[in-house]
């Protein structure tokens, strides 16, 4: 079992037997209450959560930032975890890039406190990098389903594991990988056109809704082992 039809390309590669691996992908919760706002937050920022290794291109995303200095109240928040020497890697090219006063750190939030703050960002950005660890071995973004799932419009790398969760100017907004200049285009496009951003943040709801809900993957699962079982 796993959770992306790039992952299963890529063990059917290793194991030569497609008819046994079954893809169930990543699933999230809808909100049954919205979330509350926290005190802390900007009027306007975008949100980064999930891991900081060097395939998930924060990076990249903080030359995206250097392109858009002239919106001069927008912040970018990182919720996330990670080793201690690359987030001060990050903290330290942050600084280098002038951007430090931009970025506002989350480490290590409790489950709830990160969907207050994605629930409330102006964009969810998951700038996945064009590599072999994302290309060939493939995953299943879980910072874009638990995105899809709020509401959050969605700006992500334009590559095979995303294509599976979102679709272009419907349900998210794609751009190509390791492209700092066109990553900041799209994030002033949608923080511009306000409610293009609103429709493309709900279509991936009731995407969510129609397709990626745990209820649906848990589904899913019991069925490969109650085929198991009669096996």
């Amino acid at each position: 079992i796993c959770p992306s039809h790039t992952i299963k390309t890529f063990l059917t590669g290793l194991i030569g037997a497609d008819k046994s691996i079954e893809v169930i992908p990543n699933g999230a919760d809808l909100p049954e209450s919205g979330f509350v706002r926290p005190i802390s937050a900007p009027e306007n920022y975008l949100v980064y959560i999930g891991a900081v290794q060097s395939w998930q291109g924060i990076e990249v995303l903080f030359k995206a930032m250097q392109f858009l200095r002239d919106f001069s109240g927008l912040y970018l928040v990182l919720c996330v975890s990670g080793s201690k020497p690359r987030i001060k890697y990050l903290q330290k090219l942050a600084e280098k890039m002038e951007i430090s006063a931009k970025i506002i750190w989350n480490l290590r939030l409790p489950q709830s406190e990160v969907h207050q703050w994605l629930a409330h960002a102006r964009l969810s950005i998951a700038p996945l990098v064009e590599c072999s660890r994302n290309l060939v071995q493939g995953c299943c973004p879980l910072k874009i389903v638990e995105s899809m799932a709020l509401g959050v419009p969605v700006v992500a790398s334009d590559i095979p594991v995303v294509k599976e969760l979102l679709i272009h100017n419907e349900s998210g907004w794609l751009v190509r990988p390791d492209r700092p200049s066109e990553l900041a285009r799209a994030i002033r496009l949608l923080l511009t056109h306000t409610q293009q951003a609103k429709n493309i943040g709900e279509r991936a709801q009731q995407l969510v809704k129609e397709n990626f809900t745990w209820e649906m993957s848990c589904d899913s699962l019991a069925r490969v082992y109650s085929k198991l079982g009669k096996a």
